[in-house]
């Protein structure tokens, strides 16, 4: 082992600070140049070199600049940059010490835009991990033993001190803390709302400085490890200008001392200087690195296992194997379900992060649907847990499989690291076991890892897809203390985070094509796995952006799925990932044609004839069993079904595609059920001519029949049609009040990127759940021969209409780029047609309600009074509530008449506002009613600076029904909110909301709006 002295280089900022560290360090040697002042300290330590260098001034910049200097000049092992911070957790006090897990760098990406209140901040941080390990020796200083005295020795001192004394209520009683969480780093912003950024970002950063970004981002090439180690001096918000005049510079002393006493204990704790040694060896040699022994100076636990999960993903994920160390892989949450009693209904309890959860439970069991590619989950787990606190000690994720599990000789002692069981009984270490995938239809494999689990002192998550075996899961939870949950989809805000870091994206940018993947993941029932992400390539996302191409994005799942296939495959020779996805193209194919699922006689009879006719040596049974045995394919009742929606609309576009007689069949616009899925993605693959031509003429032939059976004009611009949503103006004044504020807070609002995605985030959750709650509730459609036979006409012209509708717009958008210029042309006509043709229609159908009647009964007296007894309202307020239930009834009548345009209008714009539809929309030429608003619209979506002009020119005729407008003011708002948010086009969105609305006679004031939003 190389006996060289261990040099760590300080980086500190300013002289004040600098002057502090000289009294723990005294100066042993000059090393000053003519523009950078660098001194060697005693440590009392033999082997280490402690050099300090101070910044010319404060600030990324001036730090980057000296640590270049110094690093070229003096060759470290380690970088500590020591200073003070400011705190962003509520449990830090002055003279607290912070060291970080992670460094956020606020400042790389950020820019400056102009807020509703001046100037504002956005940010999407550079992210940089700190070596495990020397997270792992700070949580060492709190817990072992061997330290104890030590820390207690560094706490009772800082409360001896003077400017302690002096400090009072701002410091902790019991004296400073180590607190290791992630450090931002970011300008010195003393406001609340540039705290909730940060903390937005990272719910658990610890605090914010201003030089460590720069420093750690030039250091990643060199792989020097490095590490922030910060006193806390302000609270760093407002009164930190106070607390610095009134502590006469007391706190920032103290900081300083607590930091710099503590890096004084740490280069006399030989696992920080251990990490120094090691990263050492592996730049001299990375194979020699693995030699040492671990007593001395070798990997220790924290990097072992950080290594052999990194071999693991790879091993699992070829993407992922060249992503760098600092890969942000996004990881999906968990949502805790009640099993006490399944038959209480509670309100389902929202997504969690892990770590959350697991300082909840100590034992979870993830019970995953079928269709979740599991493969590589337990290891992404493991990678996200790596360098996290649980309870004051660092986490330590172990991964075994539960078919490896066997009794009575591979249990977890043979099977997982030998920290496993050296670190049982450390103070420092939290393990957590992972286990993919018990054998829970297998007895005495269960009894044994009850065995194994009993009395075990850690934290353990269980993964499975036990979904025929619901008992036995059951048992077990019971048995073992287990509470379950069900996993949630990979959150926007990680979504977006992730293609910050992957792509360099502008937070605005980044929240909108997180939105669109997130689309694309619901409605074609893909579950995005973390591994998933690291196979998203530049060239896929541009596609999306600009073309709506999902295809690309579900090959790659289906990709993945098909090489755990090859690595599953036991015959000799394996087949290739080609050969196995041309066979499930087959197979889907097949079955389409049977309108029936195969059996497992005729399933081994297509395998038979697939190898027969490729030659191939493979006996059937052994070709076929990967594909159930890595879950692609499932049985029920004996028969054989594929598990991923994705994939078989994928790869049954794939084979439509070169089968165009079936094509014409299996895409027949008259069928009773249309594959909409597998016709998005084949339109968008290059679907035949005839298909097309015969949507065409299908949305031709509905339009004229609707045209007959109804051959007003629209509903909206109808002449003496009077919508009775508008026939009390208090209801309209208050909609068009509302949308107006909607589009002022859109328009100044200084809500930053994470705030935002939050605020989605939960919107997206509550309409999961109620479309859950929706599908178990709705009951089924009554038989349709009973209602009047009026109104089965107009039924069956919706569903006609709905179909010609989806039809057109699905094949010019997922066609945008397949399709010839005369047939998008066709298409875009007759998309906006059918679309106003079917808001006319629709509306109609919800004209026949009677709210008339529906308010006679509810605002009774007698109702009133019920319902004041319900709520306990006092007598003296029967005409607010009146009131109120009667601007509640006009609300629902307005939803009610507005919605089928609102979805209509977003019908198109999700399915068909592909950019490069630009010069289609633009030769389009609209018909009669709502054509030229409905083409406005849409050319708003594709391009908003030309369609912007379209939709003024289409207002500004339009002299139809008050509630088109307030319709198109919803939508357009709803899509600057969901998917153009604080973009370049954003603003183009809420200046058509404020035209739609301008010509209402009865648009109010601003401050008409703030007394309306008061309740007045």
């Amino acid at each position: 082992m190389n006996q060289d002295k261990i040099t760590i280089l300080v980086l500190v900022a300013l002289p004040e600070e600098h002057g502090v560290m000289q009294k723990v360090f005294p100066i042993r040697l000059d090393h000053s140049t003519a523009t950078q002042a660098r001194f060697e300290h005693h440590t009392e330590t033999e082997n280490v070199r402690l050099i300090s260098a101070l910044s010319e001034q404060m600030g990324s910049q001036s730090a980057l600049l000296s640590a270049l200097k110094s690093v070229n000049e003096f060759a470290p092992d380690m970088v500590v940059m020591l200073g003070i911070a400011g705190a962003l957790s509520g449990d830090a006090k002055i003279g607290d010490v912070c060291t970080s897990n992670y460094v956020l760098d606020v400042l790389h990406n950020a820019k400056i835009s102009d807020g509703k209140r001046g100037p504002k901040l956005e940010v999407a941080p550079d992210s940089y991990p700190i070596d495990a390990e020397l997270v792992a020796s700070f949580t060492f200083l709190n817990v072992h033993p061997d330290f104890a005295e030590a820390a207690e020795h560094w706490r009772s001192r800082s409360l001896e001190d003077p400017d302690s004394r002096e400090l009072g209520n701002h410091v902790a009683q019991e004296g400073p803390k180590i607190l290791i969480g992630p450090v931002a780093c970011g300008p010195v912003v003393a406001s609340k709302e540039f705290k909730e950024t940060l903390k937005a970002i990272h719910r658990k950063v610890l605090a914010i400085e201003t030089e460590s970004g720069g420093v750690f981002g030039s250091l990643v090439p060199s792989k020097v490890p490095a590490v922030v180690i910060r006193g806390i001096c302000d609270f760093a918000d407002k009164s930190k200008g106070d607390l610095e005049e009134e502590s006469e510079g007391r706190a920032r002393r103290l900081a300083m001392r607590n930091a710099s006493e503590l890096l004084k204990i740490q280069i006399r704790n030989n696992r920080f200087l251990n990490v120094a040694l090691r990263h050492r060896s592996m730049r001299a040699d990375p194979d020699e690195a693995q030699l040492f022994p671990e007593e001395e100076v070798g990997p220790s636990a924290v990097a072992e296992l950080e290594m052999e999960i990194r071999q693991a993903l790879s091993e699992r994920s070829p993407e992922f194997k060249a992503k760098p160390d600092s890969f942000y892989l996004p990881i999906p949450r968990l949502r805790k379900i009640n099993l006490a009693d399944p038959t209480l209904e509670t309100e389902p309890s929202k997504p969690t992060d892990l770590i959350e959860c697991l300082k909840q439970d100590r034992r979870i069991l993830v019970r995953l649907q079928r269709t979740y590619p599991s493969a590589a989950l337990g290891w992404s787990l493991a990678y996200s847990l790596i360098r996290q606190q649980l309870g004051g000690k660092t986490a330590l994720p172990y991964v075994v499989s539960g078919s490896a599990l066997n009794p009575p000789r591979s249990g977890f002692k043979q099977l997982l690291h030998t920290s496993f069981e050296k670190c049982a009984t450390s103070p420092e270490f939290a393990r957590v076991l992972i286990v993919e995938e018990p054998l829970f239809h297998l007895k005495n494999r269960m009894r044994f890892l009850d065995d194994q689990l009993e009395g075990l002192d850690a934290y353990v998550i269980v993964i499975t897809k036990a979904e025929d075996a619901v008992a036995a899961t059951d048992e077990f939870t019971k048995t073992n203390g287990f509470s379950s949950y069900n996993l949630a989809p990979v959150s926007l805000a990680e979504t977006a985070y992730f293609l910050e870091k992957a792509f360099d994206m502008p937070a605005r940018e980044a929240d909108a094509v997180a939105i669109r993947l997130d689309d694309t993941f619901r409605k074609f029932q893909l579950d995005a796995h973390p591994t998933y992400f690291a196979g998203i390539g530049e060239e896929t996302i541009a596609a999306l952006i600009n073309a709506n191409k999902r295809g690309e994005l579900i090959q790659l799942a289906v990709d993945g799925l098909l090489s755990l296939i090859v690595a599953a495959d036991k015959a000799n020779p394996p087949l290739s990932r080609t050969t196995r996805e041309r066979f499930l193209r087959h197979l889907v194919l097949e079955t389409a044609k049977r309108g029936a699922p195969f059996d497992d006689e005729n399933m081994l009879r297509l395998a038979v004839e697939f190898l027969q006719d490729g030659l191939f040596p493979t006996a059937a049974p052994d070709f076929l069993q990967p594909f159930f045995d890595i879950g692609l394919l499932y049985r029920v009742n004996g028969e054989v079904f594929v598990t991923h929606p994705f994939l078989k609309s994928y790869l049954l576009a794939q084979a439509l595609r070169d089968d165009e007689a079936f094509a014409l069949e299996y895409f027949d616009p008259e069928r009773v059920y249309i594959d909409h899925y597998a016709f998005d993605l084949y339109c968008e693959l290059g679907p035949s001519g005839r298909v097309i031509d015969n949507a065409i003429g299908f949305a031709q032939l509905k339009i004229a029949e609707a045209g007959e059976s109804y051959p007003e004009d629209n509903v909206f611009i109808e002449r003496g049609r009077k919508l009775i949503t508008f026939s009390n103006p208090r209801q309209l004044r208050y909609i068009t009040a509302s949308l107006n504020e909607t589009a002022d807070r859109m328009e100044t609002d200084d809500a930053d990127s994470a705030s935002v995605r939050s605020e989605k985030q939960k919107l997206i959750d509550a309409k999961s759940h109620v479309r859950n709650e929706v599908k178990e509730r709705h009951p089924k459609r009554s038989d349709g021969a009973q209602a009047p036979l009026e109104i089965q006409i107009e039924f069956a012209v919706l569903d006609s209409l709905y179909r010609a509708l989806a039809l057109a717009a699905t094949a010019v958008g997922a066609g945008s780029e397949s399709l010839s210029g005369v047939r998008k042309l066709e298409l875009a006509g007759l998309t906006l047609t059918a679309a106003d043709k079917f808001i006319d229609v629709w509306t109609r159908n919800r004209l026949r309600i009677d709210f008339e009647e529906m308010r006679e009964e509810l605002l009774s007296d007698e109702n009133v009074w019920e319902l004041m007894e319900e709520i306990g309202s006092p007598e003296e307020d029967f005409e607010k509530v009146r009131s109120d239930l009667g601007a509640f009834l006009h609300s629902v009548e307005l939803n009610t008449i507005a919605e089928p345009m609102g979805r209509v209008l977003w019908l198109i714009s999700s399915m068909a506002g592909a950019k490069v539809l630009a010069p289609v929309l633009n030769k389009t030429k609209p018909g009669d009613g709502l054509e030229s608003i409905i083409r406005g619209v849409w050319q708003l979506e594709i391009d908003a600076e030309q369609g912007k002009e379209a939709l003024k020119s289409a207002l500004s005729e339009y002299k139809g029904s008050p509630v088109a407008r307030l319709g198109i003011a919803n939508h357009v708002l709803s899509r600057a909110y969901w998917h153009h948010y604080k973009t370049a086009s954003a603003q183009h969105f809420i200046t058509a909301a404020r035209r739609a609305l301008r010509p209402l006679s009865l648009q109010p004031s601003e401050e008409k709006i703030k007394k309306i939003t008061r309740g007045k």
